[in-house]
């Protein structure tokens, strides 16, 4: 999914001047590194945790509203 129509629908802030097009792009960049099953990240309110992983291609995120 490209990452603007992603920021778009969870109203996120995302800096304009970024290396990556896609929400995967994105996970990538917060991890710094290749994620693995069950990995989580917390980003600006919104939990998001790597379901599943196709080799060394991110393939299911579940994306949450993180507990206030």
């Amino acid at each position: 999914m490209p990452v603007d129509e992603f920021a778009d629908l969870l109203s996120l802030d995302l800096d304009e001047d970024r290396d990556f097009e896609t929400v995967a792009g994105l996970v990538l960049d917060e991890v710094g590194q290749l994620p693995e099953v069950g990995q989580r990240i917390d980003l600006q309110g919104w939990g998001v945790e790597v379901v599943d992983m196709d080799g060394r291609r991110i393939d299911k995120l579940l994306v949450q509203k993180a507990a206030a």
